[in-house]
């Protein structure tokens, strides 16, 4: 189930909700959603923040300090350099509230890294059982710099929890779910030189907005225009995850099994979290990530007054 309101509203949408997740970062929007929050009916908070920007961080982090001094909280270090110390970070995190007994959790998804995001489903995933209900939660973006987010790539790695079933006979297929970064796009296919290129471009009726539609049609004609024939597109939803489960699902369809497939986002969290949906259901699809030598902290994003909520049901996916 998807709801889209106005954060003024979510308090009716995550009632009864015991437990908040949520990332500190320097975008103002990992503030958002926990400052339209009612604490009334939590028990446990946990509020996450990536390591190598903690100082950038910090003035968010104070604020969500801030904002649940009247509960036990607890502050959880993670680290886009080490994805391991993140995964473990985030299991002792987790053992924690399991601990408690905790049936019902919210997570704010809007500023974890991509990464981070789908070690996390990964381990909901894993830990399913303990849940009788799981909320995802997403301040869509009402503005994204113009000039430039990231700079430079750390190079491409696998992420924790979705290897895929590489076959060395088989060529490689990969699939871009491509957002802004043309850099951070054309760095994951000089990195991984595969034989077959897909760009998932956002579809305008499963954009953000269109003002964001019409960016990502820029950089995926950009991106055609350097590898040709080897370069593939298809519409892709990218404010829901289970369209976004969907389309992918009808496009690789038709290359049966004849391909290694690796899949990056590079769009919005919400299809980060369809990506690893899909990986989760079809275990010979990989997933990769293009870490970033720098981001666009002074004018990366601004918040919306809006919310998505993403209610997950592992049994109907399944």
């Amino acid at each position: 189930m998807i709801n889209k309101i106005n954060l003024s509203n979510i308090t009716k949408f995550v009632d009864g909700v015991e437990a908040f997740v949520c990332c500190a970062s320097f975008e103002n929007r990992s503030t958002k959603i926990a400052e339209n929050l009612s604490t009334q009916a939590l028990r446990r908070v946990l509020i996450c923040y990536h390591h190598e920007y903690k100082n950038e961080s910090s003035v968010n982090l104070i604020k969500l300090e801030s904002y649940f001094n009247s509960i036990a909280f607890e502050k959880t270090e993670l680290s886009i350099e080490d994805p391991i110390k993140s995964a473990d970070s985030l299991v002792c995190a987790f053992k924690e509230i399991n601990d408690q007994n905790i049936r019902s959790i919210a997570i704010d998804i809007t500023t974890f890294t991509r990464e981070t995001l789908l070690i996390l489903l990964r381990i909901l995933f894993e830990t399913k059982q303990n849940y009788d209900r799981l909320l995802l939660l997403y301040n869509p973006a009402s503005e994204m710099s113009e000039t430039w987010l990231s700079r430079g790539i750390r190079g491409v790695r696998g992420i924790l929890g979705f290897p895929g079933k590489m076959v060395p006979s088989k060529p490689l297929h990969l699939v871009i779910i491509a957002g802004f970064e043309l850099e951070r796009a054309n760095s994951v296919i000089i990195d991984t030189e595969p034989d077959l290129i897909s760009i998932g471009r956002g579809s305008l009726e499963g954009s953000i907005c269109h003002e964001f539609s019409e960016r990502n049609k820029i950089l995926v004609k950009n991106l055609s225009s350097f590898y040709g024939d080897t370069l593939s597109t298809f519409s892709c939803s990218v404010n829901n995850p289970y369209d976004t489960i969907y389309d992918i699902k009808k496009y690789l369809e038709k290359f049966s099994n004849e391909y290694n497939t690796v899949i990056t986002g590079l769009n919005t969290k919400i299809s980060s979290i369809g990506i690893g949906l899909y990986a989760i259901q079809n275990d010979e699809i990989q997933l990769c990530y293009p870490p970033v030598n720098e981001y666009n902290i002074e004018s990366y994003s601004s918040p919306s007054e809006e919310c998505i909520i993403i209610e997950v049901d592992w049994n109907k996916l399944l």
